[in-house]
């Protein structure tokens, strides 16, 4: 297939170097569409740790699925990241006919200028003319959002806590008051995201601290949350789950991306005598690894058609959620800020045309 467009990336040369690179873009097989990216937004979860070079998918033998050292492992730098962009359109592969020229979608494509999309992909939406098309970048974290609340399962009237107030943990907190949860307890230590938290409608919001457990117990009967959501992506936090849950009911989902090793996580204190080293009510939420299967209702093209649907009709409020866009020849300058100031920004976003 012949090389037909020019494109600019934004590339990982090595943990913590981004450089700005051309590459050249094919034409669209079938059923294939060229997408002209507008915007791409920046993981502070998942992409970070490829720019920090603390992913331990770095590590993972896509033979056997195992983390390891050796032969097998992921390809490693350079690389390329990203996975909500929003784009147009510019080019039609043969046997297209559920996108026009000119139309707006999200998809997954990397940090690029211009990328080559499968139109019947997962995270392909088509935007409505009213939509900003830099609210489309939420719809994976949502997915994952809403796929925490999923994997609880939350029910009318129980009681929640959402650890970390960045995106996630934001979209989650309006998930669960959505479903009816009672009482929603936001958790961040910065007051500016405990503010926001909210505003997107939790009824009570804490820094952590050593009385955090104790507080959250008075507002639940004195038992403990139903359901605690740990999407900071840290262990002591994810130890503080185990702490301010039901004991014997309660359920914590996982679903930050944790690194390294588990310090601050003890496992023999509330989660071994509890009913969750005895029951095995952790759950972990993997969305990338999820299993389309008949037995399950709540498929991914579910989980993502539910969240666009609550974009669109504005019962998700993204539009407080992004707090900077930088021109893709900023990105070094974007990226830098995510790693050094991730207190100063919720969602980075790249502008890919500038």
């Amino acid at each position: 297939m012949e090389a037909k467009v020019s494109s600019r990336e934004v590339v990982f040369v090595r943990p913590r170097k981004v450089e700005i690179r051309e590459s050249e873009i094919p034409d669209p097989g079938k059923g294939e569409v060229l997408v002209r990216t507008l915007y791409s937004g920046i993981s502070h979860g998942t992409e970070m740790t490829w720019y920090r070079g603390t992913s331990p998918r770095s590590r993972k033998d896509v033979r056997n699925g195992l983390f390891e050292d050796g032969d097998g492992t992921h390809s490693g730098y350079p690389c390329v990241h990203g996975y909500e962009e929003v784009g147009e359109v510019v080019e039609l592969g043969e046997g297209v006919n559920n996108l026009s020229v000119g139309d707006r979608i999200t998809c997954v494509s990397g940090h690029r200028e211009y990328a080559i999309v499968n139109a019947e992909g997962p995270y392909v939406r088509t935007l409505p003319p009213e939509m900003d098309p830099v609210h489309g970048v939420f719809l994976a974290l949502g997915g994952v959002a809403l796929d925490a609340l999923l994997s609880a399962p939350l029910r009318l009237g129980e009681s929640a806590v959402v650890f970390g107030q960045g995106v996630i943990g934001l979209l989650l907190v309006a998930l669960c008051r959505r479903a009816g949860a009672y009482p929603v307890i936001a958790v961040d230590p910065l007051e500016s995201r405990r503010e926001m938290a909210r505003a997107f409608g939790a009824h009570h919001a804490f820094s952590p601290g050593s009385d955090l457990a104790h507080r959250v117990r008075g507002l639940c009967r004195g038992k403990g949350a139903d359901v605690a959501f740990e999407v900071s992506g840290t262990y002591p936090a994810l130890h503080e789950a185990f702490r301010v849950t039901a004991n014997p009911y309660g359920t914590v989902v996982a679903g930050g991306f944790y690194q390294g090793e588990a310090r601050g996580l003890f496992l023999g204190e509330e989660f071994h005598h509890s009913s969750h080293g005895m029951g095995g009510a952790t759950r972990m939420v993997a969305l990338h690894e999820r299993i389309e299967s008949p037995a399950s209702a709540w498929g991914l093209q579910r989980v993502l058609d539910t969240v666009w649907r609550l974009y669109v009709d504005g019962s998700l409020p993204v539009d407080k959620l992004v707090t900077h866009v930088y021109p893709a020849s900023s990105s070094a300058e974007a990226f830098r800020l995510v790693d050094e100031h991730p207190e100063a920004c919720l969602k980075v976003v790249l502008d890919m045309r500038t």
